[in-house]
């Protein structure tokens, strides 16, 4: 299910977004956050998966955040 305001779109995560997280959630933002601060790429990969497994099995859900005009994503 996607979210529309005038401005953002909230979407499901997908694999799309793997390299957009593992740039932005970076250890300073992260720190006090679940999951940890990732190392590198294959564990972005691993908490993105898990992520589209609970929504798919309806126990949690993640969104990407992104501005509606461009697609940019911002969380």
């Amino acid at each position: 299910m996607n979210i529309e305001t005038d401005r953002l779109m909230l979407k499901p995560v997908t694999q799309k977004y793997i390299f957009d997280i593992f740039n932005n959630f970076t250890n300073e933002v992260t720190v006090y956050m679940f999951p940890y601060p990732v190392k590198d790429i294959s564990e972005t990969e691993n908490i993105v998966e898990c992520w589209i497994k609970q929504c798919a099995n309806k126990t949690d859900y993640v969104y990407a955040i992104t501005l509606k005009e461009t697609a940019e994503f911002l969380g």
